[in-house]
């Protein structure tokens, strides 16, 4: 049950992100690959 609710914590986490990179990077292209490099990273 705990892992359940971690998964769904990191999926909503996920789309965040993705989101929130989706959004910087209409901003600046700059940082949408300094966000793809740290997402590369970090998995």
């Amino acid at each position: 049950m705990r892992a359940e609710a971690r998964n769904r914590l990191s999926q909503a986490g996920t789309r965040g992100a993705l989101s929130m990179i989706s959004r910087a990077a209409s901003i600046s292209p700059t940082f949408l690959r300094m966000a793809l490099v740290i997402v590369y990273l970090g998995i």
